[in-house]
């Protein structure tokens, strides 16, 4: 079994350190209402489906749009985050 280099062993690290951070990151912005905020944490090309279907948006200006009504539509929100399994 070969043994990865340590570049990418920290690398490994740092990538799944930054996807438990953009977790966090999610909840702040979506409870604050941030819009700016929100646009950040999706690459332009970004989708977000939920489980059922009620959120589907390709494209960070579609997600932030979508947000947008929800936002309108719901109360306010209270994000906890648990545990994470990252692979």
């Amino acid at each position: 079994m070969t043994t990865p280099d340590l570049a990418a062993r920290i690398r490994r690290l740092e990538d799944r350190d930054a996807i438990r951070e953009l977790v966090g990151r999610y909840g702040y912005v979506i409870d604050n209402r941030d819009i700016d905020g929100l646009a950040d944490l999706f690459t332009v090309d970004g989708v977000l489906q939920s489980q059922d279907g009620i959120m589907n948006s390709q494209g960070r200006a579609a997600v932030v749009e979508m947000y947008k009504g929800r936002f309108a539509a719901l109360g306010p929100t209270f994000h906890f985050t648990h545990d994470h399994a990252i692979t």
